[in-house]
């Protein structure tokens, strides 16, 4: 093909590519809209269109649906077929490995927990025993995304995780041999990042900060919309900087500091927030001193990125509804710099939301 047939086929591409973002994002939507809307010919839209029914990406919504919306005949409006293909979101970690199907709405369908995965072969057979399940045939599929605890290339390598015991593990290249689709493969807390800022507490925010309290303790970050990943893709890897609580006391880490394992179980978390509440004194120093130093994470956070909103998730912040407000005021008092501090919103499925998020947040830009 030469250039100017080349550069031709990349404009059709792209002139589709906003025909069907804008049925996806304005439905109920006719052709006449759609020509104003993106300064296209209106023979060039409905060529378009023909091509997109024709694919099943859309189609035409019953005409007495939208027979009250003008004063004259209605056109003939369009709707996004948000199961013209499904997005498969997988989440890894080292007890389970868990396994959904959504559609391209981000309306997840059916989800199911499996044994964690060795390898690519482990993942590709609980990916098929879900769509067997959920009766969707594997050509139907259009992404993979994939979450789990370690850190990743942007090529889709896993550069480490500790808790599946990779290595420098290709885990795209390994899947794609599986599936010719887009395979999108990150970091856990970044996932659980993008899930709270599409469908959660960080919503119209693109200087976002999602601190991860937990078995670790890391970050995520959103700068003007876009996530931060770092020179070597270790950035939010906080957990083992190091603290020295005071000129007597040892260094320990920040995970060691303010993680579950300063606690030694979640349980143990729960009991001392409850106890801290009812003042019981040694409950009150233990988490006392907790605040102090999630306080100064926070501050040094807050200074050094100036997110719009900080979040706190993990396991751990499903405890802290009562102590937020203390949290709140103890940052206030040590910055300047004002910080919306909030409590994460979608628990133990944040990772899982985050894959379907990151998928959705790719189709969105036609990536």
């Amino acid at each position: 093909m030469n250039s100017q047939g080349s550069s031709q086929e990349m404009i059709r591409h792209m002139n589709q590519q906003l025909v069907l973002g804008a049925v996806r994002n304005k439905e109920p939507v006719s052709r006449a809209q759609i020509a104003k809307e993106l300064q296209l010919s209106r023979s060039t839209v409905s060529q378009i269109v023909d091509s997109l029914l024709q694919g099943e990406l859309i189609f035409e919504a019953e005409m007495e649906e939208t027979s009250g919306k003008s004063g004259g005949r209605p056109g003939q409006m369009l709707r996004y077929n948000a199961v013209s293909s499904y997005l498969i979101g997988i989440d890894l970690t080292g007890e389970k490995s868990t396994v959904c199907v959504s559609d391209l709405r981000g309306r997840i369908l059916q989800k199911e927990d499996f044994l964690p995965a060795a390898g690519a072969e482990d993942i590709s057979g609980n990916i098929r025993n879900l769509l067997e399940s959920a009766g969707i045939p594997a050509e139907k599929i259009g992404r993979i995304s994939v979450s789990l605890p370690g850190s990743v290339n942007a090529e889709g390598k896993v550069l480490r995780c500790t808790r599946l015991h990779w290595r420098n593990y290709d885990l795209k290249k390994e899947l794609s041999a599986w599936y010719g689709v887009p395979i999108d493969i990150n970091n856990d807390v970044n996932l659980a990042l993008i899930a709270e800022q599409r469908f959660g507490k960080g919503q119209n925010c693109g200087n976002l900060v999602y601190l991860h309290l937990g078995e670790g303790v890391g970050c995520g970050i959103l700068c003007n919309g876009q996530l931060v990943a770092g020179h070597s893709f270790m950035a939010g890897e906080i957990g083992r900087t190091a603290l020295r609580q005071s000129t007597e006391d040892a260094s320990v880490s920040l995970e060691e500091a303010i993680g579950l394992s300063c606690f030694g179980s979640m349980d143990a978390f729960l009991c001392a927030v409850s106890g801290y509440t009812r003042g019981r004194e040694r409950d009150v120093e233990t988490i006392q001193r907790f605040i102090r130093v999630l306080t100064s994470a926070i501050v040094f956070t807050v200074g050094l990125l100036n997110p719009h909103r900080l979040i706190l998730g993990g396991v751990m912040s499903e405890a802290m509804p009562d102590i937020l407000e203390d949290i709140r005021e103890a940052v206030t008092a040590r910055t300047s710099t004002p910080v919306d501090i909030q409590l994460a919103s979608l628990g133990g499925e944040a990772c899982l939301t985050g894959t379907i998020a990151f998928a959705l947040n790719r189709l969105d830009r036609n990536e």
